[in-house]
């Protein structure tokens, strides 16, 4: 009979987060996809337009892409670590680490001095998600530092 390893729980809640995450990366790419076509025209005549309409849709990508894969790295572990190598035990949470933490850091420098901006509620809603989201990615950073610490030191044994 598998036995419940306390590791597990963890990524039991990592998964959770990284649903919580999906959610408001779901909903920022929403609210932000209300300007797309206005953005596109500005971009049109304007290289700065451009260039942070490029920048949002590849910070806003990166966002979710990240939080996918924690979701689906979180879910697999916690359902099936027993299943995978040593080596792939030892090498998930890391990796997944490292990514969150890139992604976190790129999301962060575009988003972080973004103003509300008066009567553009979609985008002031799309930046409340992505300060959310933020959050979530540096927790999610957290518990896999955490879980990259226990893979290390009890090999999931």
């Amino acid at each position: 009979m598998p036995t419940f390893h306390i590791v597990q729980a963890v990524h039991l809640a990592q998964a959770t987060l990284s649903g919580y995450g999906l959610v408001h990366s779901l909903i920022a790419i929403k609210n932000l996809r209300q300007w797309e076509s206005t953005s596109e025209k500005a971009a049109k005549v304007s290289d700065v337009a451009a260039t942070q309409l490029y920048r949002t849709r590849t910070t806003q990508g990166a966002g979710l892409m990240a939080i996918l894969y924690s979701l689906i790295v979180s879910l697999a572990l916690a359902t099936r670590w027993a299943s995978f190598s040593e080596f792939i035990q030892m090498l998930a949470s890391p990796t997944v680490l490292i990514a969150v933490l890139l992604v976190r850091g790129h999301v962060h420098n575009f988003w972080t001095n973004k103003s509300k901006v008066p009567m553009a509620a979609g985008y002031n809603a799309a930046i409340n998600s992505t300060e959310q989201l933020l959050n979530i990615l540096q927790y999610l950073e957290w518990s896999w530092a955490l879980t990259s610490l226990i893979a290390g030191v009890s090999k999931y044994a």
